[in-house]
């Protein structure tokens, strides 16, 4: 019971510290909205635009100011977590930091209006060695975004909700698109003008899928989620890992992307009972806790333990709660770790801290990649417990 009361206390404070913030806060990668970046080297050079990015993302103190960064408000991957997490606490018991009203005009329809396009992506443009993009919607973003909308819906049957979910699905079938492969599956588009697989983010669109079809009952995409494991489990490698991509810039392998998979993976095993997809999450299991669990704490990447990255130790609660749930993991074990992460991330302010390298503690807020991530993964810690 001691675990509960805690869990419940840290759940509470942070839901709050996001409600305080009015949903705002930086990003680490917001370098790009600085007006300085409309320079002519940075509007026309993939480079400079990537090296002002990553300059503001690690720089030890905060540049925004003199960047003139502001704030990024309503971020759709906050607004879902949100949703998600109100839910859980409403089902558990705990007491709501959103009222009904404030949870539906405060989040739900801010979320609905932030892209006419019902796809969702970052509020702000990004480079990365995948992507060049001007607040460009995407696979990961409005996965998460349907996902969190369908649990709404699920609890309050609004159909204004479920047409919004409806017309997201024709932006991830027909504008990012499906790419058929022979024999092994298919998969959806990132982004609409990258046709390189991505499998976490097809993972969690596998998830989305699975369940809209619980929710909705309607099985019309059965086949699409057929296809979309058959390339995932053909992807896996002899010691049960995943690159990040099947390109030549995606051959490495983290934690949170890692658990992104599993998760997907579970949701289908738990609709299906197909004891292939089993077998593949049980090796995926094995490669998890051997590679990316040192000493019961998550690795950001394969036996390397720096960083410390909040999303990552976040992800790997959610990961290792999923796999409790098919009997892969031990409820504490993982209830040992979440206070393994809280000890070395939890800042003063109560949330928790960006990035640890060794004794350097980046201590920024940063509420889209720690702290509504880590309010998200403890109500289903905490549910899991409670039921």
């Amino acid at each position: 019971m001691k675990i509960i009361r805690r869990l419940e206390k840290r759940i509470k404070l942070l839901s709050n510290i996001i409600k305080e913030e009015d949903i705002s806060s930086y990003d680490p990668f917001d370098g790009l909205k600085s007006p300085y970046s409309n320079s002519f080297l940075l509007k026309n050079t993939n480079l400079f635009a990537r090296i002002l990015i990553k300059i503001n993302n690690i720089s030890p103190f905060n540049l925004r100011n003199f960047l003139r960064i502001a704030k990024t408000k309503d971020d759709p991957k906050v607004l879902a977590d949100l949703i998600q997490s109100e839910i859980i606490k409403r089902e558990c018991g705990i007491t709501n930091t959103f009222s009904l009203l404030e949870l539906k005009d405060k989040i739900v329809n801010k979320i609905i209006t932030t892209n006419n396009t019902y796809g969702w992506g970052l509020q702000f443009p990004y480079y990365s060695r995948f992507v060049k993009s001007r607040e460009s919607p995407n696979l990961f973003t409005t996965v998460n975004v349907t996902y969190a909308l369908l649990k709404y819906y699920d609890s309050f049957k609004d159909k204004e909700v479920l047409d919004i979910i409806e017309k997201a699905n024709s932006f991830i079938i027909d504008t990012l698109g499906i790419i058929n492969i022979d024999n092994n599956g298919a998969y959806i588009r990132y982004y609409s003008d990258m046709d390189e697989a991505v499998y976490n983010v097809n993972a969690l669109a596998l998830r989305y899928l699975v369940e809209y079809q619980k929710i909705t009952g309607d099985d019309s995409y059965n086949k699409l989620q057929n296809k979309i494991c058959r390339f995932l489990v053909s992807k896996q490698r002899n010691d049960g890992s995943w690159f990040y991509s099947d390109g030549i810039r995606g051959k490495w392998i983290d934690g949170f992307h890692t658990g992104y998979v599993i998760e997907g993976l579970i949701w289908y095993y738990n609709l299906t009972k197909d004891y292939n997809v089993y077998k593949s999450i049980e090796n995926a299991s094995r490669y998890y806790k051997n590679y990316l669990i040192r000493n019961n704490f998550p690795l950001f990447k394969p036996n390397k333990l720096y960083p410390i990255d909040s999303q990552n130790c976040a992800q790997a609660i959610e990961t290792r709660t999923n796999l409790y749930c098919i009997g892969l993991d031990n409820i504490e074990s993982i209830n040992d770790m979440y206070l393994k992460i809280e000890n070395a991330l939890l800042t003063k302010k109560n949330y928790y801290a960006f990035r640890k390298y060794g004794p350097f503690l980046n201590s920024l807020h940063y509420i889209r990649w720690s702290t509504s991530p880590f309010l998200l993964a403890l109500c289903h810690l905490y549910e899991k417990q409670n039921n």
